[in-house]
């Protein structure tokens, strides 16, 4: 059974290593200023920065999320009541669940501030 798995998680992995620069090259560039054609980098630039770093954060951390659910689910499946298996799996709901709560709040701050500099955004958790 874990050999399985393990061969299932390389195919992930080596699928996500060939999947993710198609992703990367679609994406808008994090740093919106200093290249050829865009605008000299400023403050502004700064908090654009700012929020392309949490619209990534936001966009990828559910992904990331679900996962680790999956594998600690594997873990507790696969622990045949083993009570130290049963806790890793434990550590790993809970470490998450806490990560997506803090990424999520991180997010909040950062739109809160972002509004009460006067920054308009055009993302919006609820699209």
């Amino acid at each position: 059974m874990i050999k399985i798995f393990k061969k299932t998680a390389v195919r992930v992995f080596y699928f996500l290593v060939i999947a993710m620069p198609v992703v990367v090259v679609a994406a808008p560039p994090l740093v919106p200023c200093g290249n050829k054609g865009q605008p000299t980098c400023d403050f502004n630039q700064l908090i654009g920065l700012i929020k392309n770093l949490m619209d990534f954060a936001i966009i990828i951390a559910p992904f990331l999320a679900a996962i680790a659910f999956a594998f600690a689910g594997f873990y507790y499946f696969t622990s045949a009541g083993d009570t130290g298996k049963v806790e890793t799996a434990h550590d790993i709901f809970r470490n998450t669940a806490i990560g997506l709560i803090i990424i999520l709040a991180a997010w909040f701050v950062v739109k809160v501030i972002l509004v009460g500099l006067g920054v308009t955004c055009d993302f919006n958790l609820l699209n």
